[in-house]
């Protein structure tokens, strides 16, 4: 018996991704002649389909080879030639599609039964990231909704939702194949509805939007071999991931779209010119400056840039203009100078901010992305050190806090490191040490030659007189996304990334990081480096 008959005989039963794996590699072998150039591409796909660590990267280079594969039947072999369509539709019917598991049957499926398996597997790693931020309660009550359906009554087993009953539950309440798309897309763009709501509630708005933005970068990685996973944005409430929404939306669509935002930024500007004239109409040269803010009109054309993450020169162009107006403002006289000052000072924190928030997000993904990447190079620790405390000199001025520098243990040694990134670690320990001080305190920075498992290394200690932790908060500390309730209420502003992004670097460079805190009396974070 052929293993396609083998398969076949068992067609009531649950089908494993190794077996549906071994079943398409069966398939394409019987397709394929002696001679034709994808042999070896056939020996990897067996060799992945055989290995007992397959993980979700083989599951993607298996998907790949199919491809290459499936490509050459429809285009290259001459006599036995095969539409794509032809082939996923033979494997889809010999293997036994429907009863497969794993992400690589989704190629197989039809468009309409794929993205309703897009659509659950999506929203169940939404709802499985925030399980822990939503706290049991809430997340509770989001899992009471499928139970209040009556056509999903058994759909949630042991505090999770068993996806195998809700497709079957759909599937005999919504027999038609449009139907169930449709109904499965309403309802569970209801229950990420109330997951968002849920997390605004516990966590700041961006970083809210952050966990679903996370979930849909690595879904999206994980099924690349798919060119439809965009479909599952349907189902995430409609005012947010805007940027990504792009590609499902139509032309007409997408015109309308940077219609209405245009508008908005129009009225937005002109109430700004309203204001600022009321303010002073007599200052011609104040007027002046407030005409230069409007090249940001110019955004209105950039908006796809901007959908594309593009911030970084439209912030910079803020922040110049926001400092050519400070500039402007203090030439008027001192009363109108320090009313309007207040309002440039305040525009340029949040500015910075921004920046600052941007550049972790922009590490975050380049660390979920896998491409961040550590060049070492010889350097001095002590230098780079002096150099992020010259650089937070005036902030911490600003802030009445102290900053120090202890050379007395700075140690002259070369280290190899990669300058950039342990510059990042030190601008993000010294700008929270800064923070999270009281006005009159002091942050202190120290240098030295410390032994790190039995090797020579060097070390640096962040010390402050601000807040400190909350002891319960010590094994969250450097969880991404993660910000302490007294941090939060002295700092409301803060995506909790910091922290996440120095022990990524310091272990990148196989080092360490640890914290020494005492609640209302200060902390000290200590990295160490390895010399070598």
């Amino acid at each position: 018996m052929s293993y396609l008959q083998k398969i076949r005989s068992l067609f009531q039963k649950p089908l494993s991704a190794a077996e549906f794996r071994r079943c398409v590699f069966s398939a394409l072998k019987k397709r394929i002649v002696e001679e034709a150039p994808v042999q070896e591409e056939l020996r990897e796909m067996q060799s992945i389909g055989e290995s007992e660590a397959f993980d979700g990267e083989q599951e993607g280079k298996f998907a790949g080879l199919y491809l290459r594969i499936e490509d050459y039947l429809a285009k290259e072999q001459v006599g036995n030639r095969v539409s794509k369509e032809e082939l996923r539709g033979s494997i889809a019917k010999d293997c036994g599609v429907e009863r497969a598991a794993g992400d690589f049957a989704l190629l197989f499926l039809s468009e309409q039964s794929r993205r309703v398996k897009l659509f659950e597997r999506f929203a169940g790693e939404v709802l499985q990231r925030s399980k822990d931020s939503l706290g049991q309660e809430r997340f509770n009550k989001i899992l009471d909704v499928f139970e209040g359906e009556v056509y999903l009554e058994g759909t949630v087993k042991d505090a999770a939702v068993d996806w195998g009953v809700f497709d079957k539950k759909m599937h005999e309440a919504f027999p038609g194949s449009n139907e169930r798309v449709n109904a499965t897309e309403r309802f569970l763009k209801t229950v990420l509805g109330a997951v968002f709501s849920g997390l605004k509630e516990s966590l700041e708005s961006l970083r809210a939007e952050l966990v679903f933005r996370d979930a849909y970068q690595q879904f999206r990685d994980r099924l690349k071999f798919l060119d439809d996973t965009s479909q599952v944005l349907l189902i995430v409430p409609k005012d947010i991931l805007k940027e990504e929404r792009v590609e499902i939306m139509s032309k007409s669509t997408l015109i309308d779209e940077l219609r209405r935002r245009n508008q908005e930024l129009e009225y937005a500007l002109a109430q700004l010119s309203e204001e600022k004239r009321k303010l002073s109409e007599e200052k011609q040269k104040l007027d002046e400056a407030l005409r230069d803010l409007q090249v940001v009109d110019r955004a209105k054309s950039d908006f796809i840039t901007v959908v594309s993450h593009q911030f970084r020169t439209p912030l910079s162009a803020i922040r110049w203009n926001n400092e050519l107006l400070s500039e402007e403002v203090a030439k008027l006289e001192p009363k109108q100078a320090e009313a309007l000052s207040a309002y440039t000072k305040i525009a340029n924190e949040k500015i910075v901010f921004l920046v600052n928030v941007l550049e972790d997000i922009y590490d975050v993904l380049a660390i979920e992305g896998k491409t961040a990447k550590v060049e070492k190079q010889p350097a001095q620790l002590w230098e780079i050190v002096n150099d992020v405390l010259d650089k937070f000199k005036d902030f911490a001025a600003g802030k009445k806090v102290a900053l120090k520098f202890d050379r007395s243990t700075a140690s002259l040694k070369e280290i190899k490191i990669d300058k950039q990134k342990i510059k990042r670690v030190c601008e993000i320990l010294i700008r929270n040490a800064i923070q999270y001080t009281p006005e009159n305190g002091s942050v202190t920075a120290t240098t030295q030659e410390v032994d790190y498992q039995g090797k020579s290394a060097l070390s640096c200690s962040i010390q402050d007189t601000g807040i400190g932790i909350d002891p319960a908060d010590g094994d969250k500390l450097f969880d991404k996304f993660f910000r302490g309730k007294n941090a939060v209420k002295m700092v409301p502003d803060g995506a909790g990334l910091g922290l996440y992004l120095v022990r990524y670097f310091v272990e990148a460079h196989g080092g360490t990081v640890k914290v020494e805190s005492e609640l209302d009396k200060g902390s000290t974070f200590t990295f160490i480096l390895p010399l070598f």
